[in-house]
């Protein structure tokens, strides 16, 4: 099934490709290990990538420096056209929810929220609740877990709650998803069918999405596929 968006389907991708970027990056932790260096990065609106690599390369602290959670030391990222680590702290919260949409490995739900509420959230922290209920019920459909909105996390499976979290990822129709290793607590079945899902879904809401993974499956279903080594990135 082939779901990702390309320049020449998309006509603002055509005219701009760098929608989210990153140049000489470096970021260290304050015990002086140097997590990310030198690292340079695109993203097109509507583009799928695999940020791929072993465990400790960097992965997830460039995924956070791109999301605006983490300053970097050095370098700089442009999310559409403006400078998004040069940014206040409450701009980049805003930017993160209201423009962003994030899966992580463990689905990191509210556990005493249920599936509903959870997916609801980024809606209501932006002001639409009027919207909330018909388009929880819609991404979750989707989904497939519709039937579960009134139960909590704890009463469903890890796959369902997997699903319930790429529903609130989309929800508010981000223009970014980042998802930092989305399949890794699930089987490869179910990793499979989420990776599918959370295609189907950027791709319907026209969101770039950008996933850390060291599974080469996954990385394979993306449009293109990055490494990271050493906190450095190679194409």
């Amino acid at each position: 099934m082939e779901v990702s968006l390309t320049a020449a389907s998309h006509p603002v991708l055509a005219e701009r490709q760098e929608w989210l970027s990153a140049r000489s990056l470096s970021y260290a932790f304050p015990d002086g290990t140097v997590a990310v260096s030198g690292a340079d990065l695109t993203l097109g609106l509507g583009e799928t990538l695999a940020l791929a690599g072993p465990s400790g390369s960097g992965k997830s602290t460039l995924l956070m420096l791109l999301a605006g959670i983490l300053v970097p030391a050095e370098g700089v990222v442009d999310f559409d056209g403006e400078s998004l680590s040069g940014a206040s702290q409450d701009e980049r919260a805003r930017v993160r929810l209201t423009r962003f949409g994030f899966v992580f490995q463990s689905s990191d739900l509210v556990p005493e929220l249920t599936l509903r509420e959870n997916i609801e959230l980024p809606l209501r922290l932006t002001g639409r609740s009027g919207a909330a209920g018909d388009e929880a019920r819609d991404v979750a459909s989707r989904l497939g877990i519709e039937e579960l909105l009134d139960r909590h996390p704890a009463q469903v499976s890890g796959g369902q709650r997997q699903r319930a979290a790429l529903a609130r990822a989309v929800v508010h129709r981000p223009e970014v998803v980042f998802a930092d290793e989305p399949t890794g607590a699930l089987d490869r079945e179910s990793g499979r069918r989420a990776m599918e899902l959370l295609l189907a879904l950027s791709a319907e809401r026209g969101a770039s999405l950008l996933v850390v993974t060291h599974d080469e499956k996954v990385a394979g279903m993306l449009s293109r596929r990055v490494v990271m080594s050493d906190g450095h990135v190679e194409e």
